[in-house]
This record gives C-alpha cells, sequence and structure tokens, in this order.
C-alpha cells in the first residue's frame, strides 16, 4: 500500500485558520494604529477605517488560507 503525499484535511484546514486569524490581527493593528493617530474630531472615520481595514484583511487571509490549501494538495497530487 502506497502512502499519499497529500496533506490531511486537518493540516489543510488549520492552515487556513491559522492564516485567516493572523490576517485579522493585522487587521486589528491597523485599526489600532488609525485609531492612536486621530485626534478627537475623527472618531468615526477612524472607527470605520479601521474597522473596515480589519474585515477586509480577515476575508483576503481567509482566501489565501483557502488558496494555500488548494495548492498544497495540487502540488502533491502533482509531484506523486
Amino acid at each position: 500500500m502506497s502512502t499519499s503525499s497529500v496533506p490531511s484535511v486537518k493540516s489543510r484546514i488549520m492552515a487556513i485558520t491559522a492564516i485567516t486569524i493572523s490576517g485579522l490581527c493585522g487587521g486589528l493593528v491597523g485599526y489600532a494604529v488609525t485609531d492612536l493617530q486621530c485626534e478627537n474630531g475623527c472618531e468615526t472615520l477612524s472607527g470605520s477605517i479601521g474597522l473596515g481595514a480589519a474585515l477586509l484583511a480577515g476575508w483576503l487571509a481567509g482566501w489565501l488560507g483557502w488558496l494555500a490549501g488548494w495548492l498544497a494538495g495540487w502540488l502533491a497530487g502533482w509531484l506523486a
């Protein structure tokens, strides 16, 4: 019986989760930096920009995580 070099589903899900969480953390750091740079009159602007950045970073990181998992499976199948 030959073993497959394709990563398990569990490892791909863990990779997607880790990439998504790190993207959300990066977005929250961007929110904090935007919030720190703002003075008294721009709380709404900094909140909307920071929240938008955090959500966009999480969304993009989720897609990149999915792509990384898909490419890992594709490369393992192609190289086998």
